[in-house]
């Protein structure tokens, strides 16, 4: 489908390989790392801090987030997980969010489109549902579905093609997600990007704190 914000000319795949990005080589290296410092949050702040989407009833379909970075400001939540951001530190970060998410077990994300082809989405798995008698949460993009297992590479995704997600164990799976600028913007057109991108972001910031919910962008879902 053609992305509702879309930039001509960038190549549309629904999957790309990992192992192009060397930032992402390294969080996947670094997963131990992660994970503790999760501990480490929910340890101090207790289950109340994974919230929903604000954009999506996302957390009605078991998919939370504690979010570490929005529209290229990094939120409260970032504190804690300091050696996380650094792994971070030289990945183009920018066009919507990090963060730590979880797909409660027994549940998914019904097959939608975030309609921004100027941006790919890696996640990294931190832990993961039991994988006895096949029962693991699987990522199905343009028709092709991949498992998310302690043993699986990352996964990067444009998002802009149908995707959903289903955990069929009763556990749920906590993923480090990452929205980064698509490879194919020369620096002059991610810089014009950028632009417009902070615009969105102080736009979303002031409906927030406005509570105009009603009035923002959102993805195209099906049920």
């Amino acid at each position: 489908m053609r992305a509702l914000c879309h930039f001509p000319g960038l190549a549309a795949e629904p999957w790309h390989e990992p192992q192009h990005f060397g930032w992402l080589k390294r969080l996947q290296a670094s997963r131990c790392v992660i994970s503790e410092e999760l501990n480490a949050y929910q340890a101090t702040t207790g289950l109340g801090e994974w919230g929903g989407n604000d954009c999506e009833d996302f957390d009605q379909h078991g998919w939370t987030e504690i979010l570490l970075q929005s529209y290229g400001h990094n939120q409260a939540a970032a504190s804690s997980f300091p050696r996380t951001m650094a792994l971070l530190s030289d990945a183009p970060l920018g066009p919507r969010e990090v963060s730590v998410v979880r797909q409660a077990g027994k549940s998914g994300l019904p097959r939608h489109s975030d309609q921004r082809n100027y941006m790919l989405t890696a996640h990294v798995v931190l832990s993961s549902s039991s994988e006895e008698e096949g029962r693991t949460c699987k990522l199905t993009v343009d028709g092709k579905s991949k498992a998310w297992t302690s043993n699986s590479e990352p996964t990067v995704i444009d998002t802009t093609f149908w995707h959903s997600t289903w955990n069929e164990s009763p556990e749920p799976v906590d993923i480090l997600l990452v929205d980064f600028w698509h490879p194919g913007l020369s620096l002059r057109e991610l810089r014009a990007m950028q632009t417009f991108v902070d615009l969105e972001g102080s736009f979303l910031r002031e409906s927030f704190a406005d509570g105009e919910y009603s009035e923002l962008p959102r993805n195209s879902m099906q049920s």
